[in-house]
């Protein structure tokens, strides 16, 4: 659904991915910065050396990219933005968060705070650099801590320009969505113009590499790579989320439940309801039909047949229903935060009345949504 990416640590409110191409990206890095950059201005140094130089400088890039973003969702987090997932580009990351009434005024700090962060980090690093020739330390050393001041320089200087996955881009989509068109006509805009300069930079990436300077023109194409990439998935996960925001519980949930008596024996709960039905939950209800429980059919099996015999199914039903209802009028995507908030990818709909009006799983919202996304 998103473009190429993989997980590559997740926990209960966070996951992180990186985007796939990113380990190919660096190899090209590595490869121009030891066979074309490092050589041209560090002479005479092995070839060893420069393929270390170049690998260690490449780290350096990711874990310069890496610092920013972490800063970033702190400062997020700080407005009580909530970041649910980072996706790591060569050149930035993007975010998906949860909205508020303060989102707005986070987003705009953090964004502002991308290029100021990069010239921080080169003030740092120019300042190691400064300590690294008083003492004297090997050139290899030197060439590698100077990429890292000029890199992210230019990292600063390249998120001021008002391009979609660029601080810049995202303080102008702010502006615009706020005081002249709607959200997700401002992302459609940026997203065009974008779109447009990716494919000049690459364009001039090739034209620079058929000049004969190849290395300098693969990072112009990975620029370029980037910037229509990472707009790519900005562009989907905002068209994912205009989706979630439309369309209620009631529109994917599973009708007419299945629900039992509260004063039902378990042993007949097992032999009329769960084999016929291999149901995962079940609405108790009381004699007024309201929901007074939920039976999870997995706790049927925490008893031996005998206990089966003496209990009833309101006994071992779960009696607090916030963490496993959800009202038929909650749109989808905050049927999801609560999923992922409870950890439960089934829920019972109900209504103003607390009567059961259905059950939502967790696929059908996937299904769901991928024939809306293919349509």
């Amino acid at each position: 659904m998103y473009i190429n990416r993989m997980s590559l640590f997740r926990n209960e409110r966070f996951e992180f991915f990186i985007h796939v191409p990113l380990i190919w990206q660096s190899a090209v890095i590595s490869w121009t910065l030891a066979t074309g950059i490092f050589p041209y201005y560090y002479k005479y140094l092995s070839r060893f050396v420069y393929w270390w130089m170049g690998v260690a400088a490449t780290l350096a890039l990711i874990a310069s990219v890496l610092m920013r973003d972490t800063i970033r969702l702190l400062i997020l987090n700080r407005f009580g933005t909530t970041v649910t997932n980072l996706t790591l580009f060569l050149f930035g990351g993007v975010t998906e968060s949860s909205a508020n009434a303060d989102s707005q005024k986070g987003e705009l700090f953090a964004n502002l705070s991308g290029p100021i962060i990069y010239f921080g980090m080169a003030f740092f690093v120019h300042c190691v650099m400064i300590i690294c020739q008083t003492q004297k330390l090997p050139l290899e050393i030197i060439g590698i801590v100077e990429f890292v001041r000029m890199i992210n320089v230019a990292l600063g200087v390249i998120n001021i320009f008002p391009l979609l996955v660029l601080d810049g881009g995202k303080i102008v989509l702010l502006f615009l969505s706020r005081f002249f068109v709607s959200f997700k006509k401002a992302v459609a805009f940026l997203a065009e113009i974008t779109n447009v300069v990716a494919l000049l930079i690459m364009a001039a990436g090739l034209f620079v590499s058929i000049k004969g300077y190849f290395q300098g023109g693969l990072w112009w194409i990975l620029i370029g790579m980037y910037l229509q990439e990472g707009t790519a998935l900005f562009q989907r996960k905002h068209q994912i989320r205009e989706i979630l925001n439309s369309e209620t519980a009631e529109r994917v949930m599973r009708r007419d439940p299945v629900s039992v008596r509260s004063g039902l024996s378990i042993i007949d709960f097992v032999q009329n309801y769960l084999y016929d039905f291999h149901y995962k939950i079940f609405p108790v209800l009381g004699y007024d039909l309201k929901l007074q429980g939920i039976l999870l059919s997995r706790k049927v099996f925490d008893l031996s047949c005998q206990q089966w015999k003496e209990h009833t199914v309101n006994e071992i039903a779960v009696s607090q229903l916030s963490e496993l209802t959800v009202d038929i009028n909650e749109n989808i995507l905050s049927v999801l935060t609560h999923m992922k908030r409870t950890g439960q990818s089934r829920l019972v709909v109900i209504d103003g009345e607390k009567k059961p009006k259905g059950t939502i799983v967790l696929k059908d919202i996937l299904k769901y949504l991928s024939e809306k996304m293919n349509l």
